[in-house]
């Protein structure tokens, strides 16, 4: 049983490492203005099937980690005075973070800039402490 998920774990790595590497190449070519690289071709599992298959690059659009908060910190130091949760995700959303969604960006903002222990949140909304 245990080895059965320990074969599964290391084939979702392998397949995870081989979609980063593809990844990788395809920014650094893009660094260096150089073409992409052919990508590698897979070799197919043993008669296993991937629980989850992944959605193709092009289609996602997720932010890098640390980008909203990043950005938050920025809006919030730029602004200079408190500002209301709603203004703070328009503000986000002026510096360019993708959002497929207001009304899910505005509660992420809210409860990543509550959680973060650098802003104070008031009556009238978020600050930073300084």
């Amino acid at each position: 049983m245990l080895q059965n998920n320990l074969r599964s774990v290391l084939s979702t790595l392998k397949a995870e490492k081989a979609r980063l590497e593809t990844a990788i190449a395809a920014i650094e070519s893009l660094v260096s203005g150089e073409p992409a690289p052919a990508a590698k071709q897979a070799k197919p599992a043993a008669a296993k099937a991937p629980a989850k298959a992944a959605a193709p690059a092009a289609t996602q659009k997720r932010a890098p980690r640390g980008l909203l908060k990043k950005m938050i910190y920025e809006a919030l130091k730029s602004a200079k005075r408190t500002l209301a949760p709603y203004e703070l995700r328009d503000a986000v959303v002026a510096a360019g973070y993708p959002v497929k969604d207001k009304a899910t960006l505005y509660t992420t903002v809210f409860t990543t800039a509550k959680a973060d222990k650098r802003i104070r949140k008031t009556k009238e909304g978020f600050s930073l402490i300084r």
